[in-house]
């Protein structure tokens, strides 16, 4: 609700839902303790304080507030507030707000969805806490994907959140069954199970269907929407806060969750855009019976080998609770295309084994594919004769074993401990370097010894000479000094 441009607004909802929401700036200097009257006048100030506005008072008078010459109100008028500072403060706890208020922004009034229309089971790809939104027109087109993990669900309305509706404020809603974007990245379903049109407000948006859908028998459905206003998208998001802090909103956003087309009819996944991103489109479901939503207490991890359709979900725990009890089930990936990008995380989905207590349950799971190993080519093999065993007389054949039901793991332990451990080399091959080597070093140390050996033997024999060259110098000397005499 714009507070400042559309009073009239205000009070319909305040009349409607007995109190909206609002921020101002609250400062000591812009508040009459007399009247507990508040105005400022300054619109630069960024709101900083959250109240309830519970009324009214078109004829409250100006002179109330703070007189400030030059920035009093110009115009009696003024909003009955609640604060939440306790009856100490102020009339009992309440004060006065001008209609000139500059600071008064972020009006809100909350509706409570009644108990005959709630739901079950939320549908969602967002999770973050970010204000971002994406400007939509009447030729875009935004949907969201959703796989099922299990039948007796059924789709009983779709929530979202828009801004900047003051154009048309008109939508139109498609739910479609098992869709997806195809290889050539066009939109691609098998039925449109139900459409609607109609009008939107600014803020939180619950549509409920003319008549609640029963998803029995499909692998996934998508929410479509058509809209002529500002779709409130998940991404990651940082800002800057007036009071020299930081606002970070960090998302996880995988392929196959949000795809779009725009005016030139082209289907975009968001999760492949220069800032990834996540439509804020929910879907509100009703499960048979009385079904408990499992706990995710551990995610699991997904190993995979690209280009085989061969994954296994490993780890993960999944409780009660009401009890902390562990249920047993079995994992699968929600989008096994996910296999095929480089994408580090994949949605993942939890099937009970007792579907009766417990409904299915998402997660959101590390993803480390392999890449598959270069096959060798195989010698020319002779023809097989009657006595001889073919391959498809083994029953123990080579490669990973595929397992045909979709609510188990595709692929055994063992075959995926054989995917992802590297064969050593042949050992013939080793031994034969091995002893290249001995020899090798054998001769090396002969050819050493012998060169020691010979340098040894020439410095004895050197050391004897010069020996034997002083003593006779010395006795030739002493000869020569007695035939002087």
């Amino acid at each position: 609700l714009d507070i400042q441009k559309d009073r009239n607004a205000v009070k319909d909802a305040i009349a409607e839902y007995g109190a909206v929401a609002v921020t101002y700036y609250s400062e000591s200097v812009y508040l009459n303790r007399d009247t507990y009257a508040h105005y400022c006048p300054d619109s630069t100030k960024k709101a900083n304080h959250a109240v309830t506005i519970v009324g009214w008072d078109d004829q409250y008078p100006a002179e109330n507030f703070k007189h400030v010459p030059g920035k009093s109100p110009e115009s009696n008028g003024a909003w009955l507030v609640k604060n939440s500072w306790g009856t100490e403060f102020g009339l009992d706890g309440y004060m006065w707000i001008s209609f000139e208020d500059a600071t008064l922004v972020s009006c809100v009034a909350y509706d409570v969805i009644p108990a005959d229309r709630s739901y079950d089971l939320l549908y969602q790809h967002d999770g973050g806490i970010s204000s971002q939104y994406v400007k939509c027109q009447t030729d875009d087109e935004i949907v969201n994907i959703f796989t099922l993990g299990e039948d007796g669900l059924t789709l009983n309305a779709v929530s979202i959140t828009t801004t900047d509706t003051g154009r048309s404020n008109s939508y139109e809603l498609k739910i479609y069954a098992n869709a997806g974007l195809d290889s050539e990245k066009k939109l691609v379903y098998d039925s449109v199970i139900c459409s609607q049109e109609g009008y939107l407000h600014d803020g939180y948006n619950t549509i409920y269907l003319d008549s609640p859908q029963d998803l029995t028998g499909y692998d996934s459905f998508a929410v479509s929407l058509i809209i002529d206003a500002g779709l409130l998208i998940d991404a990651n998001y940082s800002a800057n806060t007036p009071y020299n802090t930081k606002f970070t909103s960090s998302v996880t956003v995988l392929p196959n969750q949000t795809v779009y087309r725009e005016k030139d009819g082209i289907w975009k996944d968001a999760a492949n855009d220069s800032t990834p991103w996540n439509a804020r489109i929910k879907a509100l479901l009703l499960t048979e019976g009385d079904k408990t939503l499992p706990y995710v207490s551990l995610c699991p991890k997904v190993y995979a080998v690209r280009g085989s359709g061969c994954y296994e979900v490993v780890g993960g725990q999944i409780l009660d609770p009401l009890t902390s009890d562990e249920i047993s089930g079995v994992w699968r990936l929600s989008y096994e295309s996910a296999i095929e990008g480089n994408a580090s995380l994949a949605e993942v989905i939890f099937i009970p084994d007792d579907t009766d207590s417990y409904t299915s349950v998402k997660a959101i799971a590390s993803l480390y594919v392999q890449e598959p190993e270069e096959p060798t080519p195989e010698p020319d093999m002779p023809e097989a004769s009657e006595d001889t065993e073919t391959p498809e007389d083994n029953e123990a054949s080579e490669g990973p074993h595929i397992n045909e039901d979709p609510y188990t793991p595709k692929v055994d332990s063992s075959d995926i401990n054989d995917i992802f451990t590297t064969e050593p080399h042949d050992t013939a091959d080793n031994s034969y370097l091995l002893v290249i080597i001995i020899v090798v070093s054998i001769i090396l140390s002969s050819l050493f010894a012998f060169s020691v050996a010979i340098i040894l033997t020439l410095a004895i024999a050197t050391f004897i000479i010069l020996i034997f060259a002083a003593a006779t110098a010395l006795i030739i000397i002493i000869k020569l000094r007695k035939h002087k005499k």
